[in-house]
């Protein structure tokens, strides 16, 4: 009986280590579930900045090798979010986006990358202006490309690529910059709010996410053309 009893002690604690080994095993694949959250989030930065990144490279290449004017770029991209047009852009050196002629893929940006506002109105909202970064190259405007209602972890996974710490909190109050539109002679003047005015972490930042209040929420910037 004794020899019974002490089998059935063993099966019964092979029971309740397999449920223990069990629950480890599940509690892990949720864990990995939220850093794959965290790993959604760090993809879709990257897709950000190498977009922002190409699409810099492709008009510093038009610049440099084409003479195209920082006024002179068309960049209308009917999958990219991007509205804006330039008549004075006549030939492809001066097209962006490959839909219109361009070398730089018109491709819509992850949906994982957006907050509900943004996903809501249809998903991203692609905006070129002219604005100015403080102790970015000098007094006059730079060409930036803006993308507001960035979700927060995204956000967070953008500034972490930038080694920024700044309070994501802290509202910068970015507004009454000019859309890079229209038939452009000159690159557009704005007379807006210039980023680094509240947040002095942003100050010579090309690159950098921040709270631009609720009308706009998360929102990144990069200096395409620094002027």
């Amino acid at each position: 009986m004794s020899q019974r009893g002490n089998i059935l002690f063993l099966i019964l604690l092979a029971v309740v280590l397999f449920a223990a080994l069990s629950y480890a095993i599940t509690s892990s694949m949720r864990g990995g579930g939220n850093d794959a959250s965290k790993e959604t989030a760090e993809m879709a930065a990257t897709q950000i900045l190498q977009n922002a990144t190409a699409i810099e490279q492709a008009m510093m290449r038009a610049r440099t090798v084409e003479g195209i004017p920082d006024y002179g770029f068309n960049l209308k991209g009917s999958n990219s979010g991007s509205t804006q047009t330039n008549t004075t852009c006549t030939v492809s050196a001066c097209k962006i986006f490959s839909d219109q002629g361009g070398s730089v893929a018109s491709v819509g940006l992850p949906q994982a990358a957006w907050d509900d506002a943004a996903k809501a109105n249809g998903g991203q909202n692609t905006l070129f202006v002219a604005a100015q970064i403080l102790d970015i190259g000098t007094a006059a405007e730079d060409l930036v490309i803006n993308l507001p209602h960035i979700n927060l972890a995204t956000c967070q996974a953008l500034n972490r690529a930038f080694g920024l710490t700044h309070s994501i909190t802290a509202i910068e109050s970015w507004g009454g910059y000019v859309n890079y539109t229209g038939t452009l002679t000159a690159f557009p003047d704005a007379t807006g709010i210039i980023i680094g005015n509240d947040v002095t972490a942003l100050r010579g930042q090309r690159s950098a996410c921040f709270y631009n209040g609720v009308s706009n929420g998360y929102t990144f910037y990069h200096v395409l053309i620094a002027r």
